[in-house]
């Protein structure tokens, strides 16, 4: 049955569109809703959520009830970080019926006091500002590695990609337009297309299309072994991190994400204009991905 048409469970799996509506057009049209709730990386998550509480529960010889799942975020708690812990609740809504939302409002709060009080609040990923990114990029050397790097490094900068987004591109993805490239993802929050503007210096365009003449494969971003030798296989997030870790470990690959929001906010970008390359629903993540200064931004230097 639909019981909340919100974010959190709007259709169950185990829901038939057919027994709720019986005008078959409009079973077929709630059939595609459900469909499209979760884009496919966010299905992903919440099948594995799902999975690993039965998992819990099996070992644990627990029901399915809204004390167990109680019981199983507490658990988690000491080990996962508050979004994570978020996230979870969410997936295991979809199989355990809460009765009694307000037991879990005041248990994120909880939650969320406790790890201040333990240190343990989110930590974000450094900015990788312009600057430094331009720095990087000009000491990149001609093998095959640092034209790939080059490319990626650019690319999740100026297209804000979430580095699970970037390194699942595919050619087939990437169309050329008049003012640079058009690419195709589903991501996070859904299906978008990003615009790659051609610039003057360390130009994305030119360092994707580089980087496109040595490796012509399927994937856009491919391993590369320690012989300088191109594999047929996709670079992973991990690999990816590797890489940037091997540069600077303060950078993962979520900095260029921040570095592209925060350096977009400080030239005068508007929120809306800087969701639409990022993909961010909300207006209050976006302001939360800003390196803050007190002296930028600030209404006091308009008056």
């Amino acid at each position: 049955m639909i019981t909340k048409i919100n974010t959190l469970d709007v259709v169950r799996d185990t829901d038939a569109p057919a027994a709720i509506f019986d005008n078959s057009d409009n079973a077929a049209r709630l059939a595609a809703i459900a469909a499209n709730i979760h884009a496919a990386n966010t299905a992903a998550a919440y099948r594995s959520d799902i999975a690993k509480f039965t998992a819990w529960q099996t070992a644990n010889g627990k029901e399915t009830t809204e004390t167990a799942l109680l019981e199983y975020l507490t658990e988690l708690s000491a080990t996962c970080k508050e979004t994570t812990l978020r996230r979870k609740y969410i997936s295991l809504r979809r199989v355990v019926e809460v009765v009694n939302p307000s037991i879990f409002r005041n248990f994120f709060k909880g939650v969320s006091k406790t790890l201040k009080q333990e240190g343990k609040t989110m930590k974000q990923a450094k900015a990788m500002h312009k600057d430094y990114l331009t720095e990087i990029v000009n000491a990149l050397p001609s093998t095959a590695a640092g034209i790939r790097n080059k490319a990626l490094f650019l690319l999740c900068y100026f297209g804000a990609f979430r580095g699970s987004e970037l390194v699942a591109l595919k050619w087939s993805d990437i169309t050329p337009i008049e003012k640079g490239l058009k690419v195709h993802i589903d991501g996070k929050t859904g299906a978008m297309d990003k615009f790659i503007a051609y610039k003057a210096i360390n130009c994305p365009v030119a360092a994707l299309k580089a980087w496109h003449n040595l490796n012509g494969g399927e994937y856009v971003f491919v391993k590369v072994d320690k012989g300088d030798t191109l594999q047929t296989t996709p670079l992973t997030r991990q690999g990816f991190n590797k890489i940037l870790k091997g540069i600077n470990g303060e950078f993962s690959t979520h900095s260029f994400r921040r570095g592209f929001v925060s350096d977009a906010f400080k030239v005068g970008a508007t929120i809306p204009a800087i969701q639409a390359q990022t993909g961010h629903k909300l207006v209050s993540t976006v302001v939360r991905y800003c390196e803050k200064d007190i002296t930028e931004n600030n209404a006091v230097n308009l008056l």
